[in-house]
């Protein structure tokens, strides 16, 4: 139908919005800020299947958001104290 094809153009049309911003963002920066940045895509991607999926998270979501924000933190004090 119309809408399933507006649907999913929509979503493509996004999807490369997202990486062209992405690049050229990730251009602008160092790589080291970069990688971290891109560690906070699982966590965007599991708060948008919550909202508008409904989605429920397990122990075992929450434990690697636990990680992936471990890893942000210890990112960035390690890129404060070499700078």
């Amino acid at each position: 139908s119309y809408a399933e094809v507006m649907l999913n153009a929509s979503i493509g049309l996004s999807t490369g919005l997202f990486y062209v911003f992405w690049y050229k963002g990730a251009h602008k920066i160092e790589a080291s800020v970069s990688c971290l940045f891109t560690a906070v895509m699982p966590v965007g991607t599991l708060l948008l299947a919550v909202l508008f999926l409904r989605e429920t998270i397990s122990f075992l979501q929450i434990s690697g958001l636990l990680l992936i924000f471990a890893a942000i933190v210890t990112g960035s004090l390690k890129n404060t104290y070499l700078s």
